[in-house]
């Protein structure tokens, strides 16, 4: 296209699978729920097997002993377990920052290009200010800090540090711990998913209504970005996580992600919507782009059939 402005816009849209990442929540599901009980199921009937079969029948090992005598591998599994865990939190906190970083580069191009069709864009360069992608960035690599240190400690305790014969106290103390520090971490990430998207979302919305209103002139009516994250209160979560001892956590991260994964959704439908706008303005017939772009290239295109 003509304007360099519009062209940053348009690779911004055209490679936002780079940084925009829709995270599965049936895979969640399946890494913090399904996971962990087909683990127990095995791991019984491992013991119900080498009962039966290996030991001797009249030796039968009741399970609740057989817990407390391998009370260490049961440590072990949890920090393990926890090492997973705090790995999926720091790529979803990862993607959100990833996301955050891509809608600066977003209103940033959409800021340039109003200014060279001559309008004071210091409206939307206040607005896009509201984004603060530092405290993003810093707690990506807080995460991502956290992570190494856990895997480390994880990875010593298999080659370096043997929990055999550790004491039925401590192991529980030791669970417990990773326990009361999972519940911990998962909501904080919850509760700051959360409250960024919802601001990123409200963010946006006001930044496009502006964009609208100051381009109605050069392009005609223009439909700013719709709403897509609806207000909570935190208060009915709080009590929630306090009533199951934490377990709500889980299914209020999952819900996180699915609010953030929706607010992305109908951004990339605005943005499609917006750029045939822009395409059919600067009077290009359309963009070339990978084998995975083409699918948005053919709704690109059914905007600029509708208007034409």
């Amino acid at each position: 296209m003509g304007r360099q402005s519009a062209d940053d816009f348009l690779t911004c849209v055209m490679k936002r699978s780079e940084n925009d990442l829709i995270i599965r929540v049936g895979a969640l599901i399946l890494l913090f729920v399904v996971v962990p009980i087909l683990a127990i199921i095995i791991a019984a009937d491992i013991n119900w097997f080498y009962n039966e079969y290996i030991r001797n029948p009249s030796e039968t090992v009741e399970f609740p002993k057989f817990i407390v005598d391998h009370i260490d591998d049961f440590a072990g599994a949890h920090l393990m377990e926890y090492t997973i865990g705090t790995f999926i939190l720091f790529i979803i906190i990862r993607s959100l920052k990833n996301h955050a970083r891509r809608d600066i580069e977003w209103m940033s191009a959409l800021t340039d290009y109003a200014e060279s069709y001559g309008h004071d864009v210091s409206a939307l360069r206040v607005i896009m200010g509201r984004v603060n992608l530092e405290k993003t960035l810093k707690l990506a690599w807080g995460f991502y800090i956290w992570f190494l240190a856990v895997l480390i400690c994880c990875i010593c305790q298999a080659l370096f540090i043997s929990l055999d014969n550790l004491e039925v106290h401590t192991a529980v103390m030791t669970i417990n711990i990773l326990i009361f520090e999972m519940v911990i971490q998962v909501c904080f990430t919850s509760f700051y998913i959360q409250w960024k998207i919802r601001k990123l979302d409200r963010i946006q919305c006001d930044f496009t209504k502006v964009f609208c209103w100051m381009m109605k002139g050069d392009f005609g009516i223009l439909k700013p970005m719709p709403p897509s994250v609806k207000p909570h209160k935190l208060k009915r979560h709080l009590v929630a996580i306090a009533l199951t001892l934490g377990s709500y956590s889980t299914f209020y991260l999952l819900w996180s992600v699915e609010v953030m994964n929706k607010h992305i959704r109908r951004q990339w439908t605005y943005e499609e919507y917006l750029l045939g706008k822009i395409i059919k303005q600067e009077g290009a017939t359309g963009a070339e782009g990978y084998r995975e772009d083409i699918d948005m290239l053919h709704r690109i295109a059914r905007v600029l059939h509708k208007d034409g």
